[in-house]
């Protein structure tokens, strides 16, 4: 067994191919280098060589059906990664939050933090999947009449399913289907700008509960609401804004949804029929993000509470020294 240290002067960018079942890699190296198979204690199996070379490549895994982290690196120094978007069927934007640097110069550990949507659609494959990591805290953020519409598939690896229900602004079913039939593109980007002052305004409560569970170290832990992108993009923001990461980082995390959803008005239309464009356009506003939400969860945070680091130590009560010797190597 080799025990990985940061320090490596090669990086690696992972991607998921689903349609041909592969992960492929993509190396930039200007020494010699290995690749590994390691797991999230950052233990490396010196018998589990995957390749090596002497400088930039391009290698193409199978995609293996459970959870897996890589070192590269030498014989004396390994940077740790894993896939950003984990491969399943079921679920579009699940999401490991690992590999992020801090402004400090850390790293946020893999395969102990994830965000995604909702759960209700996972394949018997993909539970075994999340088993495998193994997944033991879920965190959902949904209402009780979401969470009762569309129930979660829990893997058997589970330990705590834990309900904080946020319910921000007007989310009934009524208003959001009435802003779809009128086609109101701009009324709906104003409406989820409002959610996400609203957030920061009125639902202290449930994400000071989030980092008392974070705080517990009752890892792996999942959190989600319905789409992974509203009440789990704000979570996310928070949460590695209390680890020390850059806003750019934070900020481009959160847009990473879109990518994953891969929304298009055409596909919008050909999912849900007898709709026109502006409807279509509509339905995928509500469906991904733009920066501008963030930002007004951040400018409202700086207006009422002076700085994200006084939100989240003296309205949410995070002990940040905690969280980076939790999350962080």
């Amino acid at each position: 067994m080799l025990m990985g240290t940061k320090g490596s002067n090669q990086t690696i960018d992972l991607k998921t191919d689903k349609k041909n079942n592969k992960t492929i890699a993509i190396i930039k190296a200007t020494q010699p280098w290995k690749l590994y198979k390691a797991n999230s204690s950052f233990v490396i199996n010196a018998n589990q060589e995957i390749a090596s070379g002497n400088s930039n490549d391009f290698i193409s895994l199978e995609t293996i059906p459970s959870f897996q982290l890589f070192a590269l690196g030498n014989n004396k120094n390994f940077d740790f990664t894993g896939l950003r978007c984990l491969p399943l069927e079921g679920q579009n934007n699940f999401r490991d939050l690992g590999g992020y640097k801090t402004i400090e110069g850390k790293t946020v550990k893999w395969g102990l933090l994830f965000r995604s949507g909702q759960l209700s659609e996972l394949t018997d494959n993909d539970l075994c999947y999340l088993s495998s990591i193994p997944l033991r805290t879920i965190v959902d953020f949904r209402t009780n009449e979401e969470r009762d519409s569309q129930i979660t598939r829990l893997p058997s690896s589970t330990l705590n399913d834990i309900s904080l229900p946020i319910s921000p602004g007007n989310l009934s079913r009524e208003i959001v289907e009435n802003m779809i039939y009128k086609g109101n593109v701009e009324k709906t980007i104003q409406f989820l700008t409002d959610i996400n002052e609203q957030l920061i305004l009125t639902n202290q409560e449930q994400y000071k509960a989030f980092f008392t569970i974070l705080q517990k170290n009752t890892t792996p832990l999942m959190y989600n609401c319905t789409a992974g992108k509203d009440r789990t993009g704000l979570a996310t923001a928070l949460l590695l804004s209390a680890l020390g990461v850059d806003n750019d980082t934070i900020l481009a995390d959160y847009l990473l949804t879109n990518t994953f959803v891969n929304l298009s008005i055409d596909l919008v239309k050909d999912k849900y029929l007898f709709i026109n464009d502006k409807q279509a356009e509509a339905l995928m506003t509500l469906q991904t993000v733009k920066k501008e939400y963030l930002l007004k969860a951040l400018e409202t945070i700086n207006q009422h509470y002076n700085s994200v680091e006084s939100y989240l130590t003296n309205q949410l009560a995070v002990d940040i020294p905690l969280m980076k010797e939790l999350y962080l190597y």
